[in-house]
């Protein structure tokens, strides 16, 4: 008789069951499409940036957290200040 490793064993099994996992996933998303477009429901309207004012910022933004934060501060210091929405 083989010897036979639970890694032999559960790799196949881990193969299997995440192969479940995802066809699931998919058939439910392919098989429900929309009857309609539905209407946003997202309170806030589209606002405008000055992109004078966020380039400024992201210039001095990128020395303190470098390019990610330089892009996503000045963009969302200025939504927040034109929507007045203040998160802690």
């Amino acid at each position: 008789m083989e010897n036979i490793t639970r890694r032999q064993v559960l790799g196949p099994l881990g193969i299997v069951a995440g192969s479940f996992v995802l066809s699931s996933c998919l058939s439910k998303n392919l098989a429900s499409a929309p009857d309609k477009e539905k209407k946003s429901d997202f309170p806030w309207a589209y606002t405008e940036l000055d992109p004078e004012i966020t380039a400024e910022r992201t210039y001095y933004d990128c020395e303190k957290g470098h390019c990610m934060y330089g892009v996503f501060a000045p963009v969302i210091s200025q939504l927040g200040c034109q929507v007045k929405l203040w998160l802690l």
